[in-house]
């Protein structure tokens, strides 16, 4: 099913189910889907086509999973940018990816408030804090917009970090997006009644996919945890009775130093998993964090292109690493064709600042392999 379906269905379900937490915020997925329906409708009477480009650039607040749903279900593809990046980036950002419609704060139209008047082809900038979009919105449909969509349809852009150069617009279709959580659902064992805390931005795809989409697609609770401090989470644990975590290993890191006497403040038994990703974690910690918030923690390896390479899951991992494959992995030629490989029993690299180093690899084929700046001869 796409995106949209998936909400829905979930909506049609458990209309009363409580979706989304945020401090003393709630919505029910049938609020969730009534609202988003709104917003879908208002973007097309302001003249929004299926798979024109619709930029969010948003808190991590309910009000942008409704945004987000709402351009989906209105056959926009959505721009997913991070709230984190400075008026230069996003310039560069909002420029790239073509985007007709800005859906944002007051607080980031400030910050673009020399940008936003040279971008040529946006149209459209909507402050979801604003007196406009309140009207626009409370004068909108509730029911679901009739826009055909199919599976195979581009549904997102995301960019990746561009640790070797300017960030690249990765784009995605409801299939790509919406294989990840049936992998992630039974890797975790997530169920109807879990709460699920998400302390990573759902502009980052971890955050997307592995937390909402999976969330959402069983039905279960997310809670937004804005600012990540340990207090803070173990507040929010405590109170909303929380089951699962989802961050990265400097937050585990952090809660596994924690000591006896703070953890005894607070009642954590609700809690049974966590799922960390983003950078090499430390097997000692992770097991000290096990140990002391009677959790498991499952690693798992993506990329912003595809999200699940590799999970260790509740019923198979080890820690410190991230899991077996979750997929099949080949390399494809021009023609389609997968080519041959070639075993190297030694192959000498030598990165930036580092000695050199011996390691086995597998290569398609003899060739120029670029690695952090420099060129490599195999």
């Amino acid at each position: 099913m796409n995106i949209k379906e998936m909400l829905e269905k979930t909506a049609t379900e458990m209309p009363q189910k409580t979706a989304i937490v945020l401090g003393s915020y709630r919505i029910t997925y049938g609020e969730l889907d009534k609202a988003s329906n709104r917003v879908a409708n208002a973007l097309i009477s302001l003249g929004m086509k299926k798979g024109d480009h619709v930029a969010i650039l948003m808190s991590c607040t309910p009000e942008w999973v409704i945004s987000y749903f709402g351009v989906v279900k209105g056959g926009g593809i959505t721009v997913i940018l991070s709230s984190m990046l400075k008026a230069p980036e996003l310039d560069a950002l909002l420029r790239d990816s073509d985007s007709k419609f800005l859906m944002t704060e007051k607080s980031f139209t400030q910050m673009l408030s020399s940008v936003l008047p040279t971008l040529p082809l946006l149209k459209h900038i909507i402050e979801i804090d604003g007196d406009f979009y309140k009207r626009m919105v409370a004068s909108s449909s509730a029911v679901s917009p009739t826009v055909e969509m199919r599976d195979d349809d581009e549904t997102a852009i995301i960019y990746t970090s561009g640790v070797l150069g300017k960030q690249k617009g990765v784009v995605h279709t409801h299939t790509g997006l919406m294989s990840a959580p049936p992998v992630v659902v039974q890797g975790l064992g997530l169920e109807r009644n879990d709460i699920f805390v998400a302390m990573i931005p759902f502009f980052y795809l971890l955050g997307l996919a592995a937390v909402l989409l999976v969330s959402f697609m069983k039905g279960a609770t997310v809670v937004i945890a804005p600012r990540f401090t340990p207090r803070n989470l173990l507040e929010t644990i405590e109170r909303e009775k929380a089951t699962m975590l989802c961050g990265v290993p400097a937050m585990f890191n952090a809660l596994a130093m924690l000591d006896d006497d703070t953890l005894k403040k607070y009642n954590l038994s609700s809690l049974r998993v966590a799922l960390t990703a983003g950078a090499k974690s430390s097997a000692h910690l992770m097991k000290t964090l096990e140990e002391k918030f009677h959790l498991t923690l499952c690693e798992i390896y993506g990329l912003t292109e595809f999200l699940i390479v590799t999970m260790g899951t509740i019923h198979n991992r080890k820690l410190g690493t991230a899991g077996k494959p979750a997929c099949e992995l080949r390399i494809l030629g021009d023609n389609g064709e997968e080519v041959p490989k070639v075993k190297l029993e030694r192959l000498f690299v030598k990165l930036p600042g580092q000695q050199w180093a011996i390691t086995k690899c597998l290569t398609s084929q003899p060739r120029l392999l670029q690695m952090a700046g420099f060129i490599l001869v195999i």
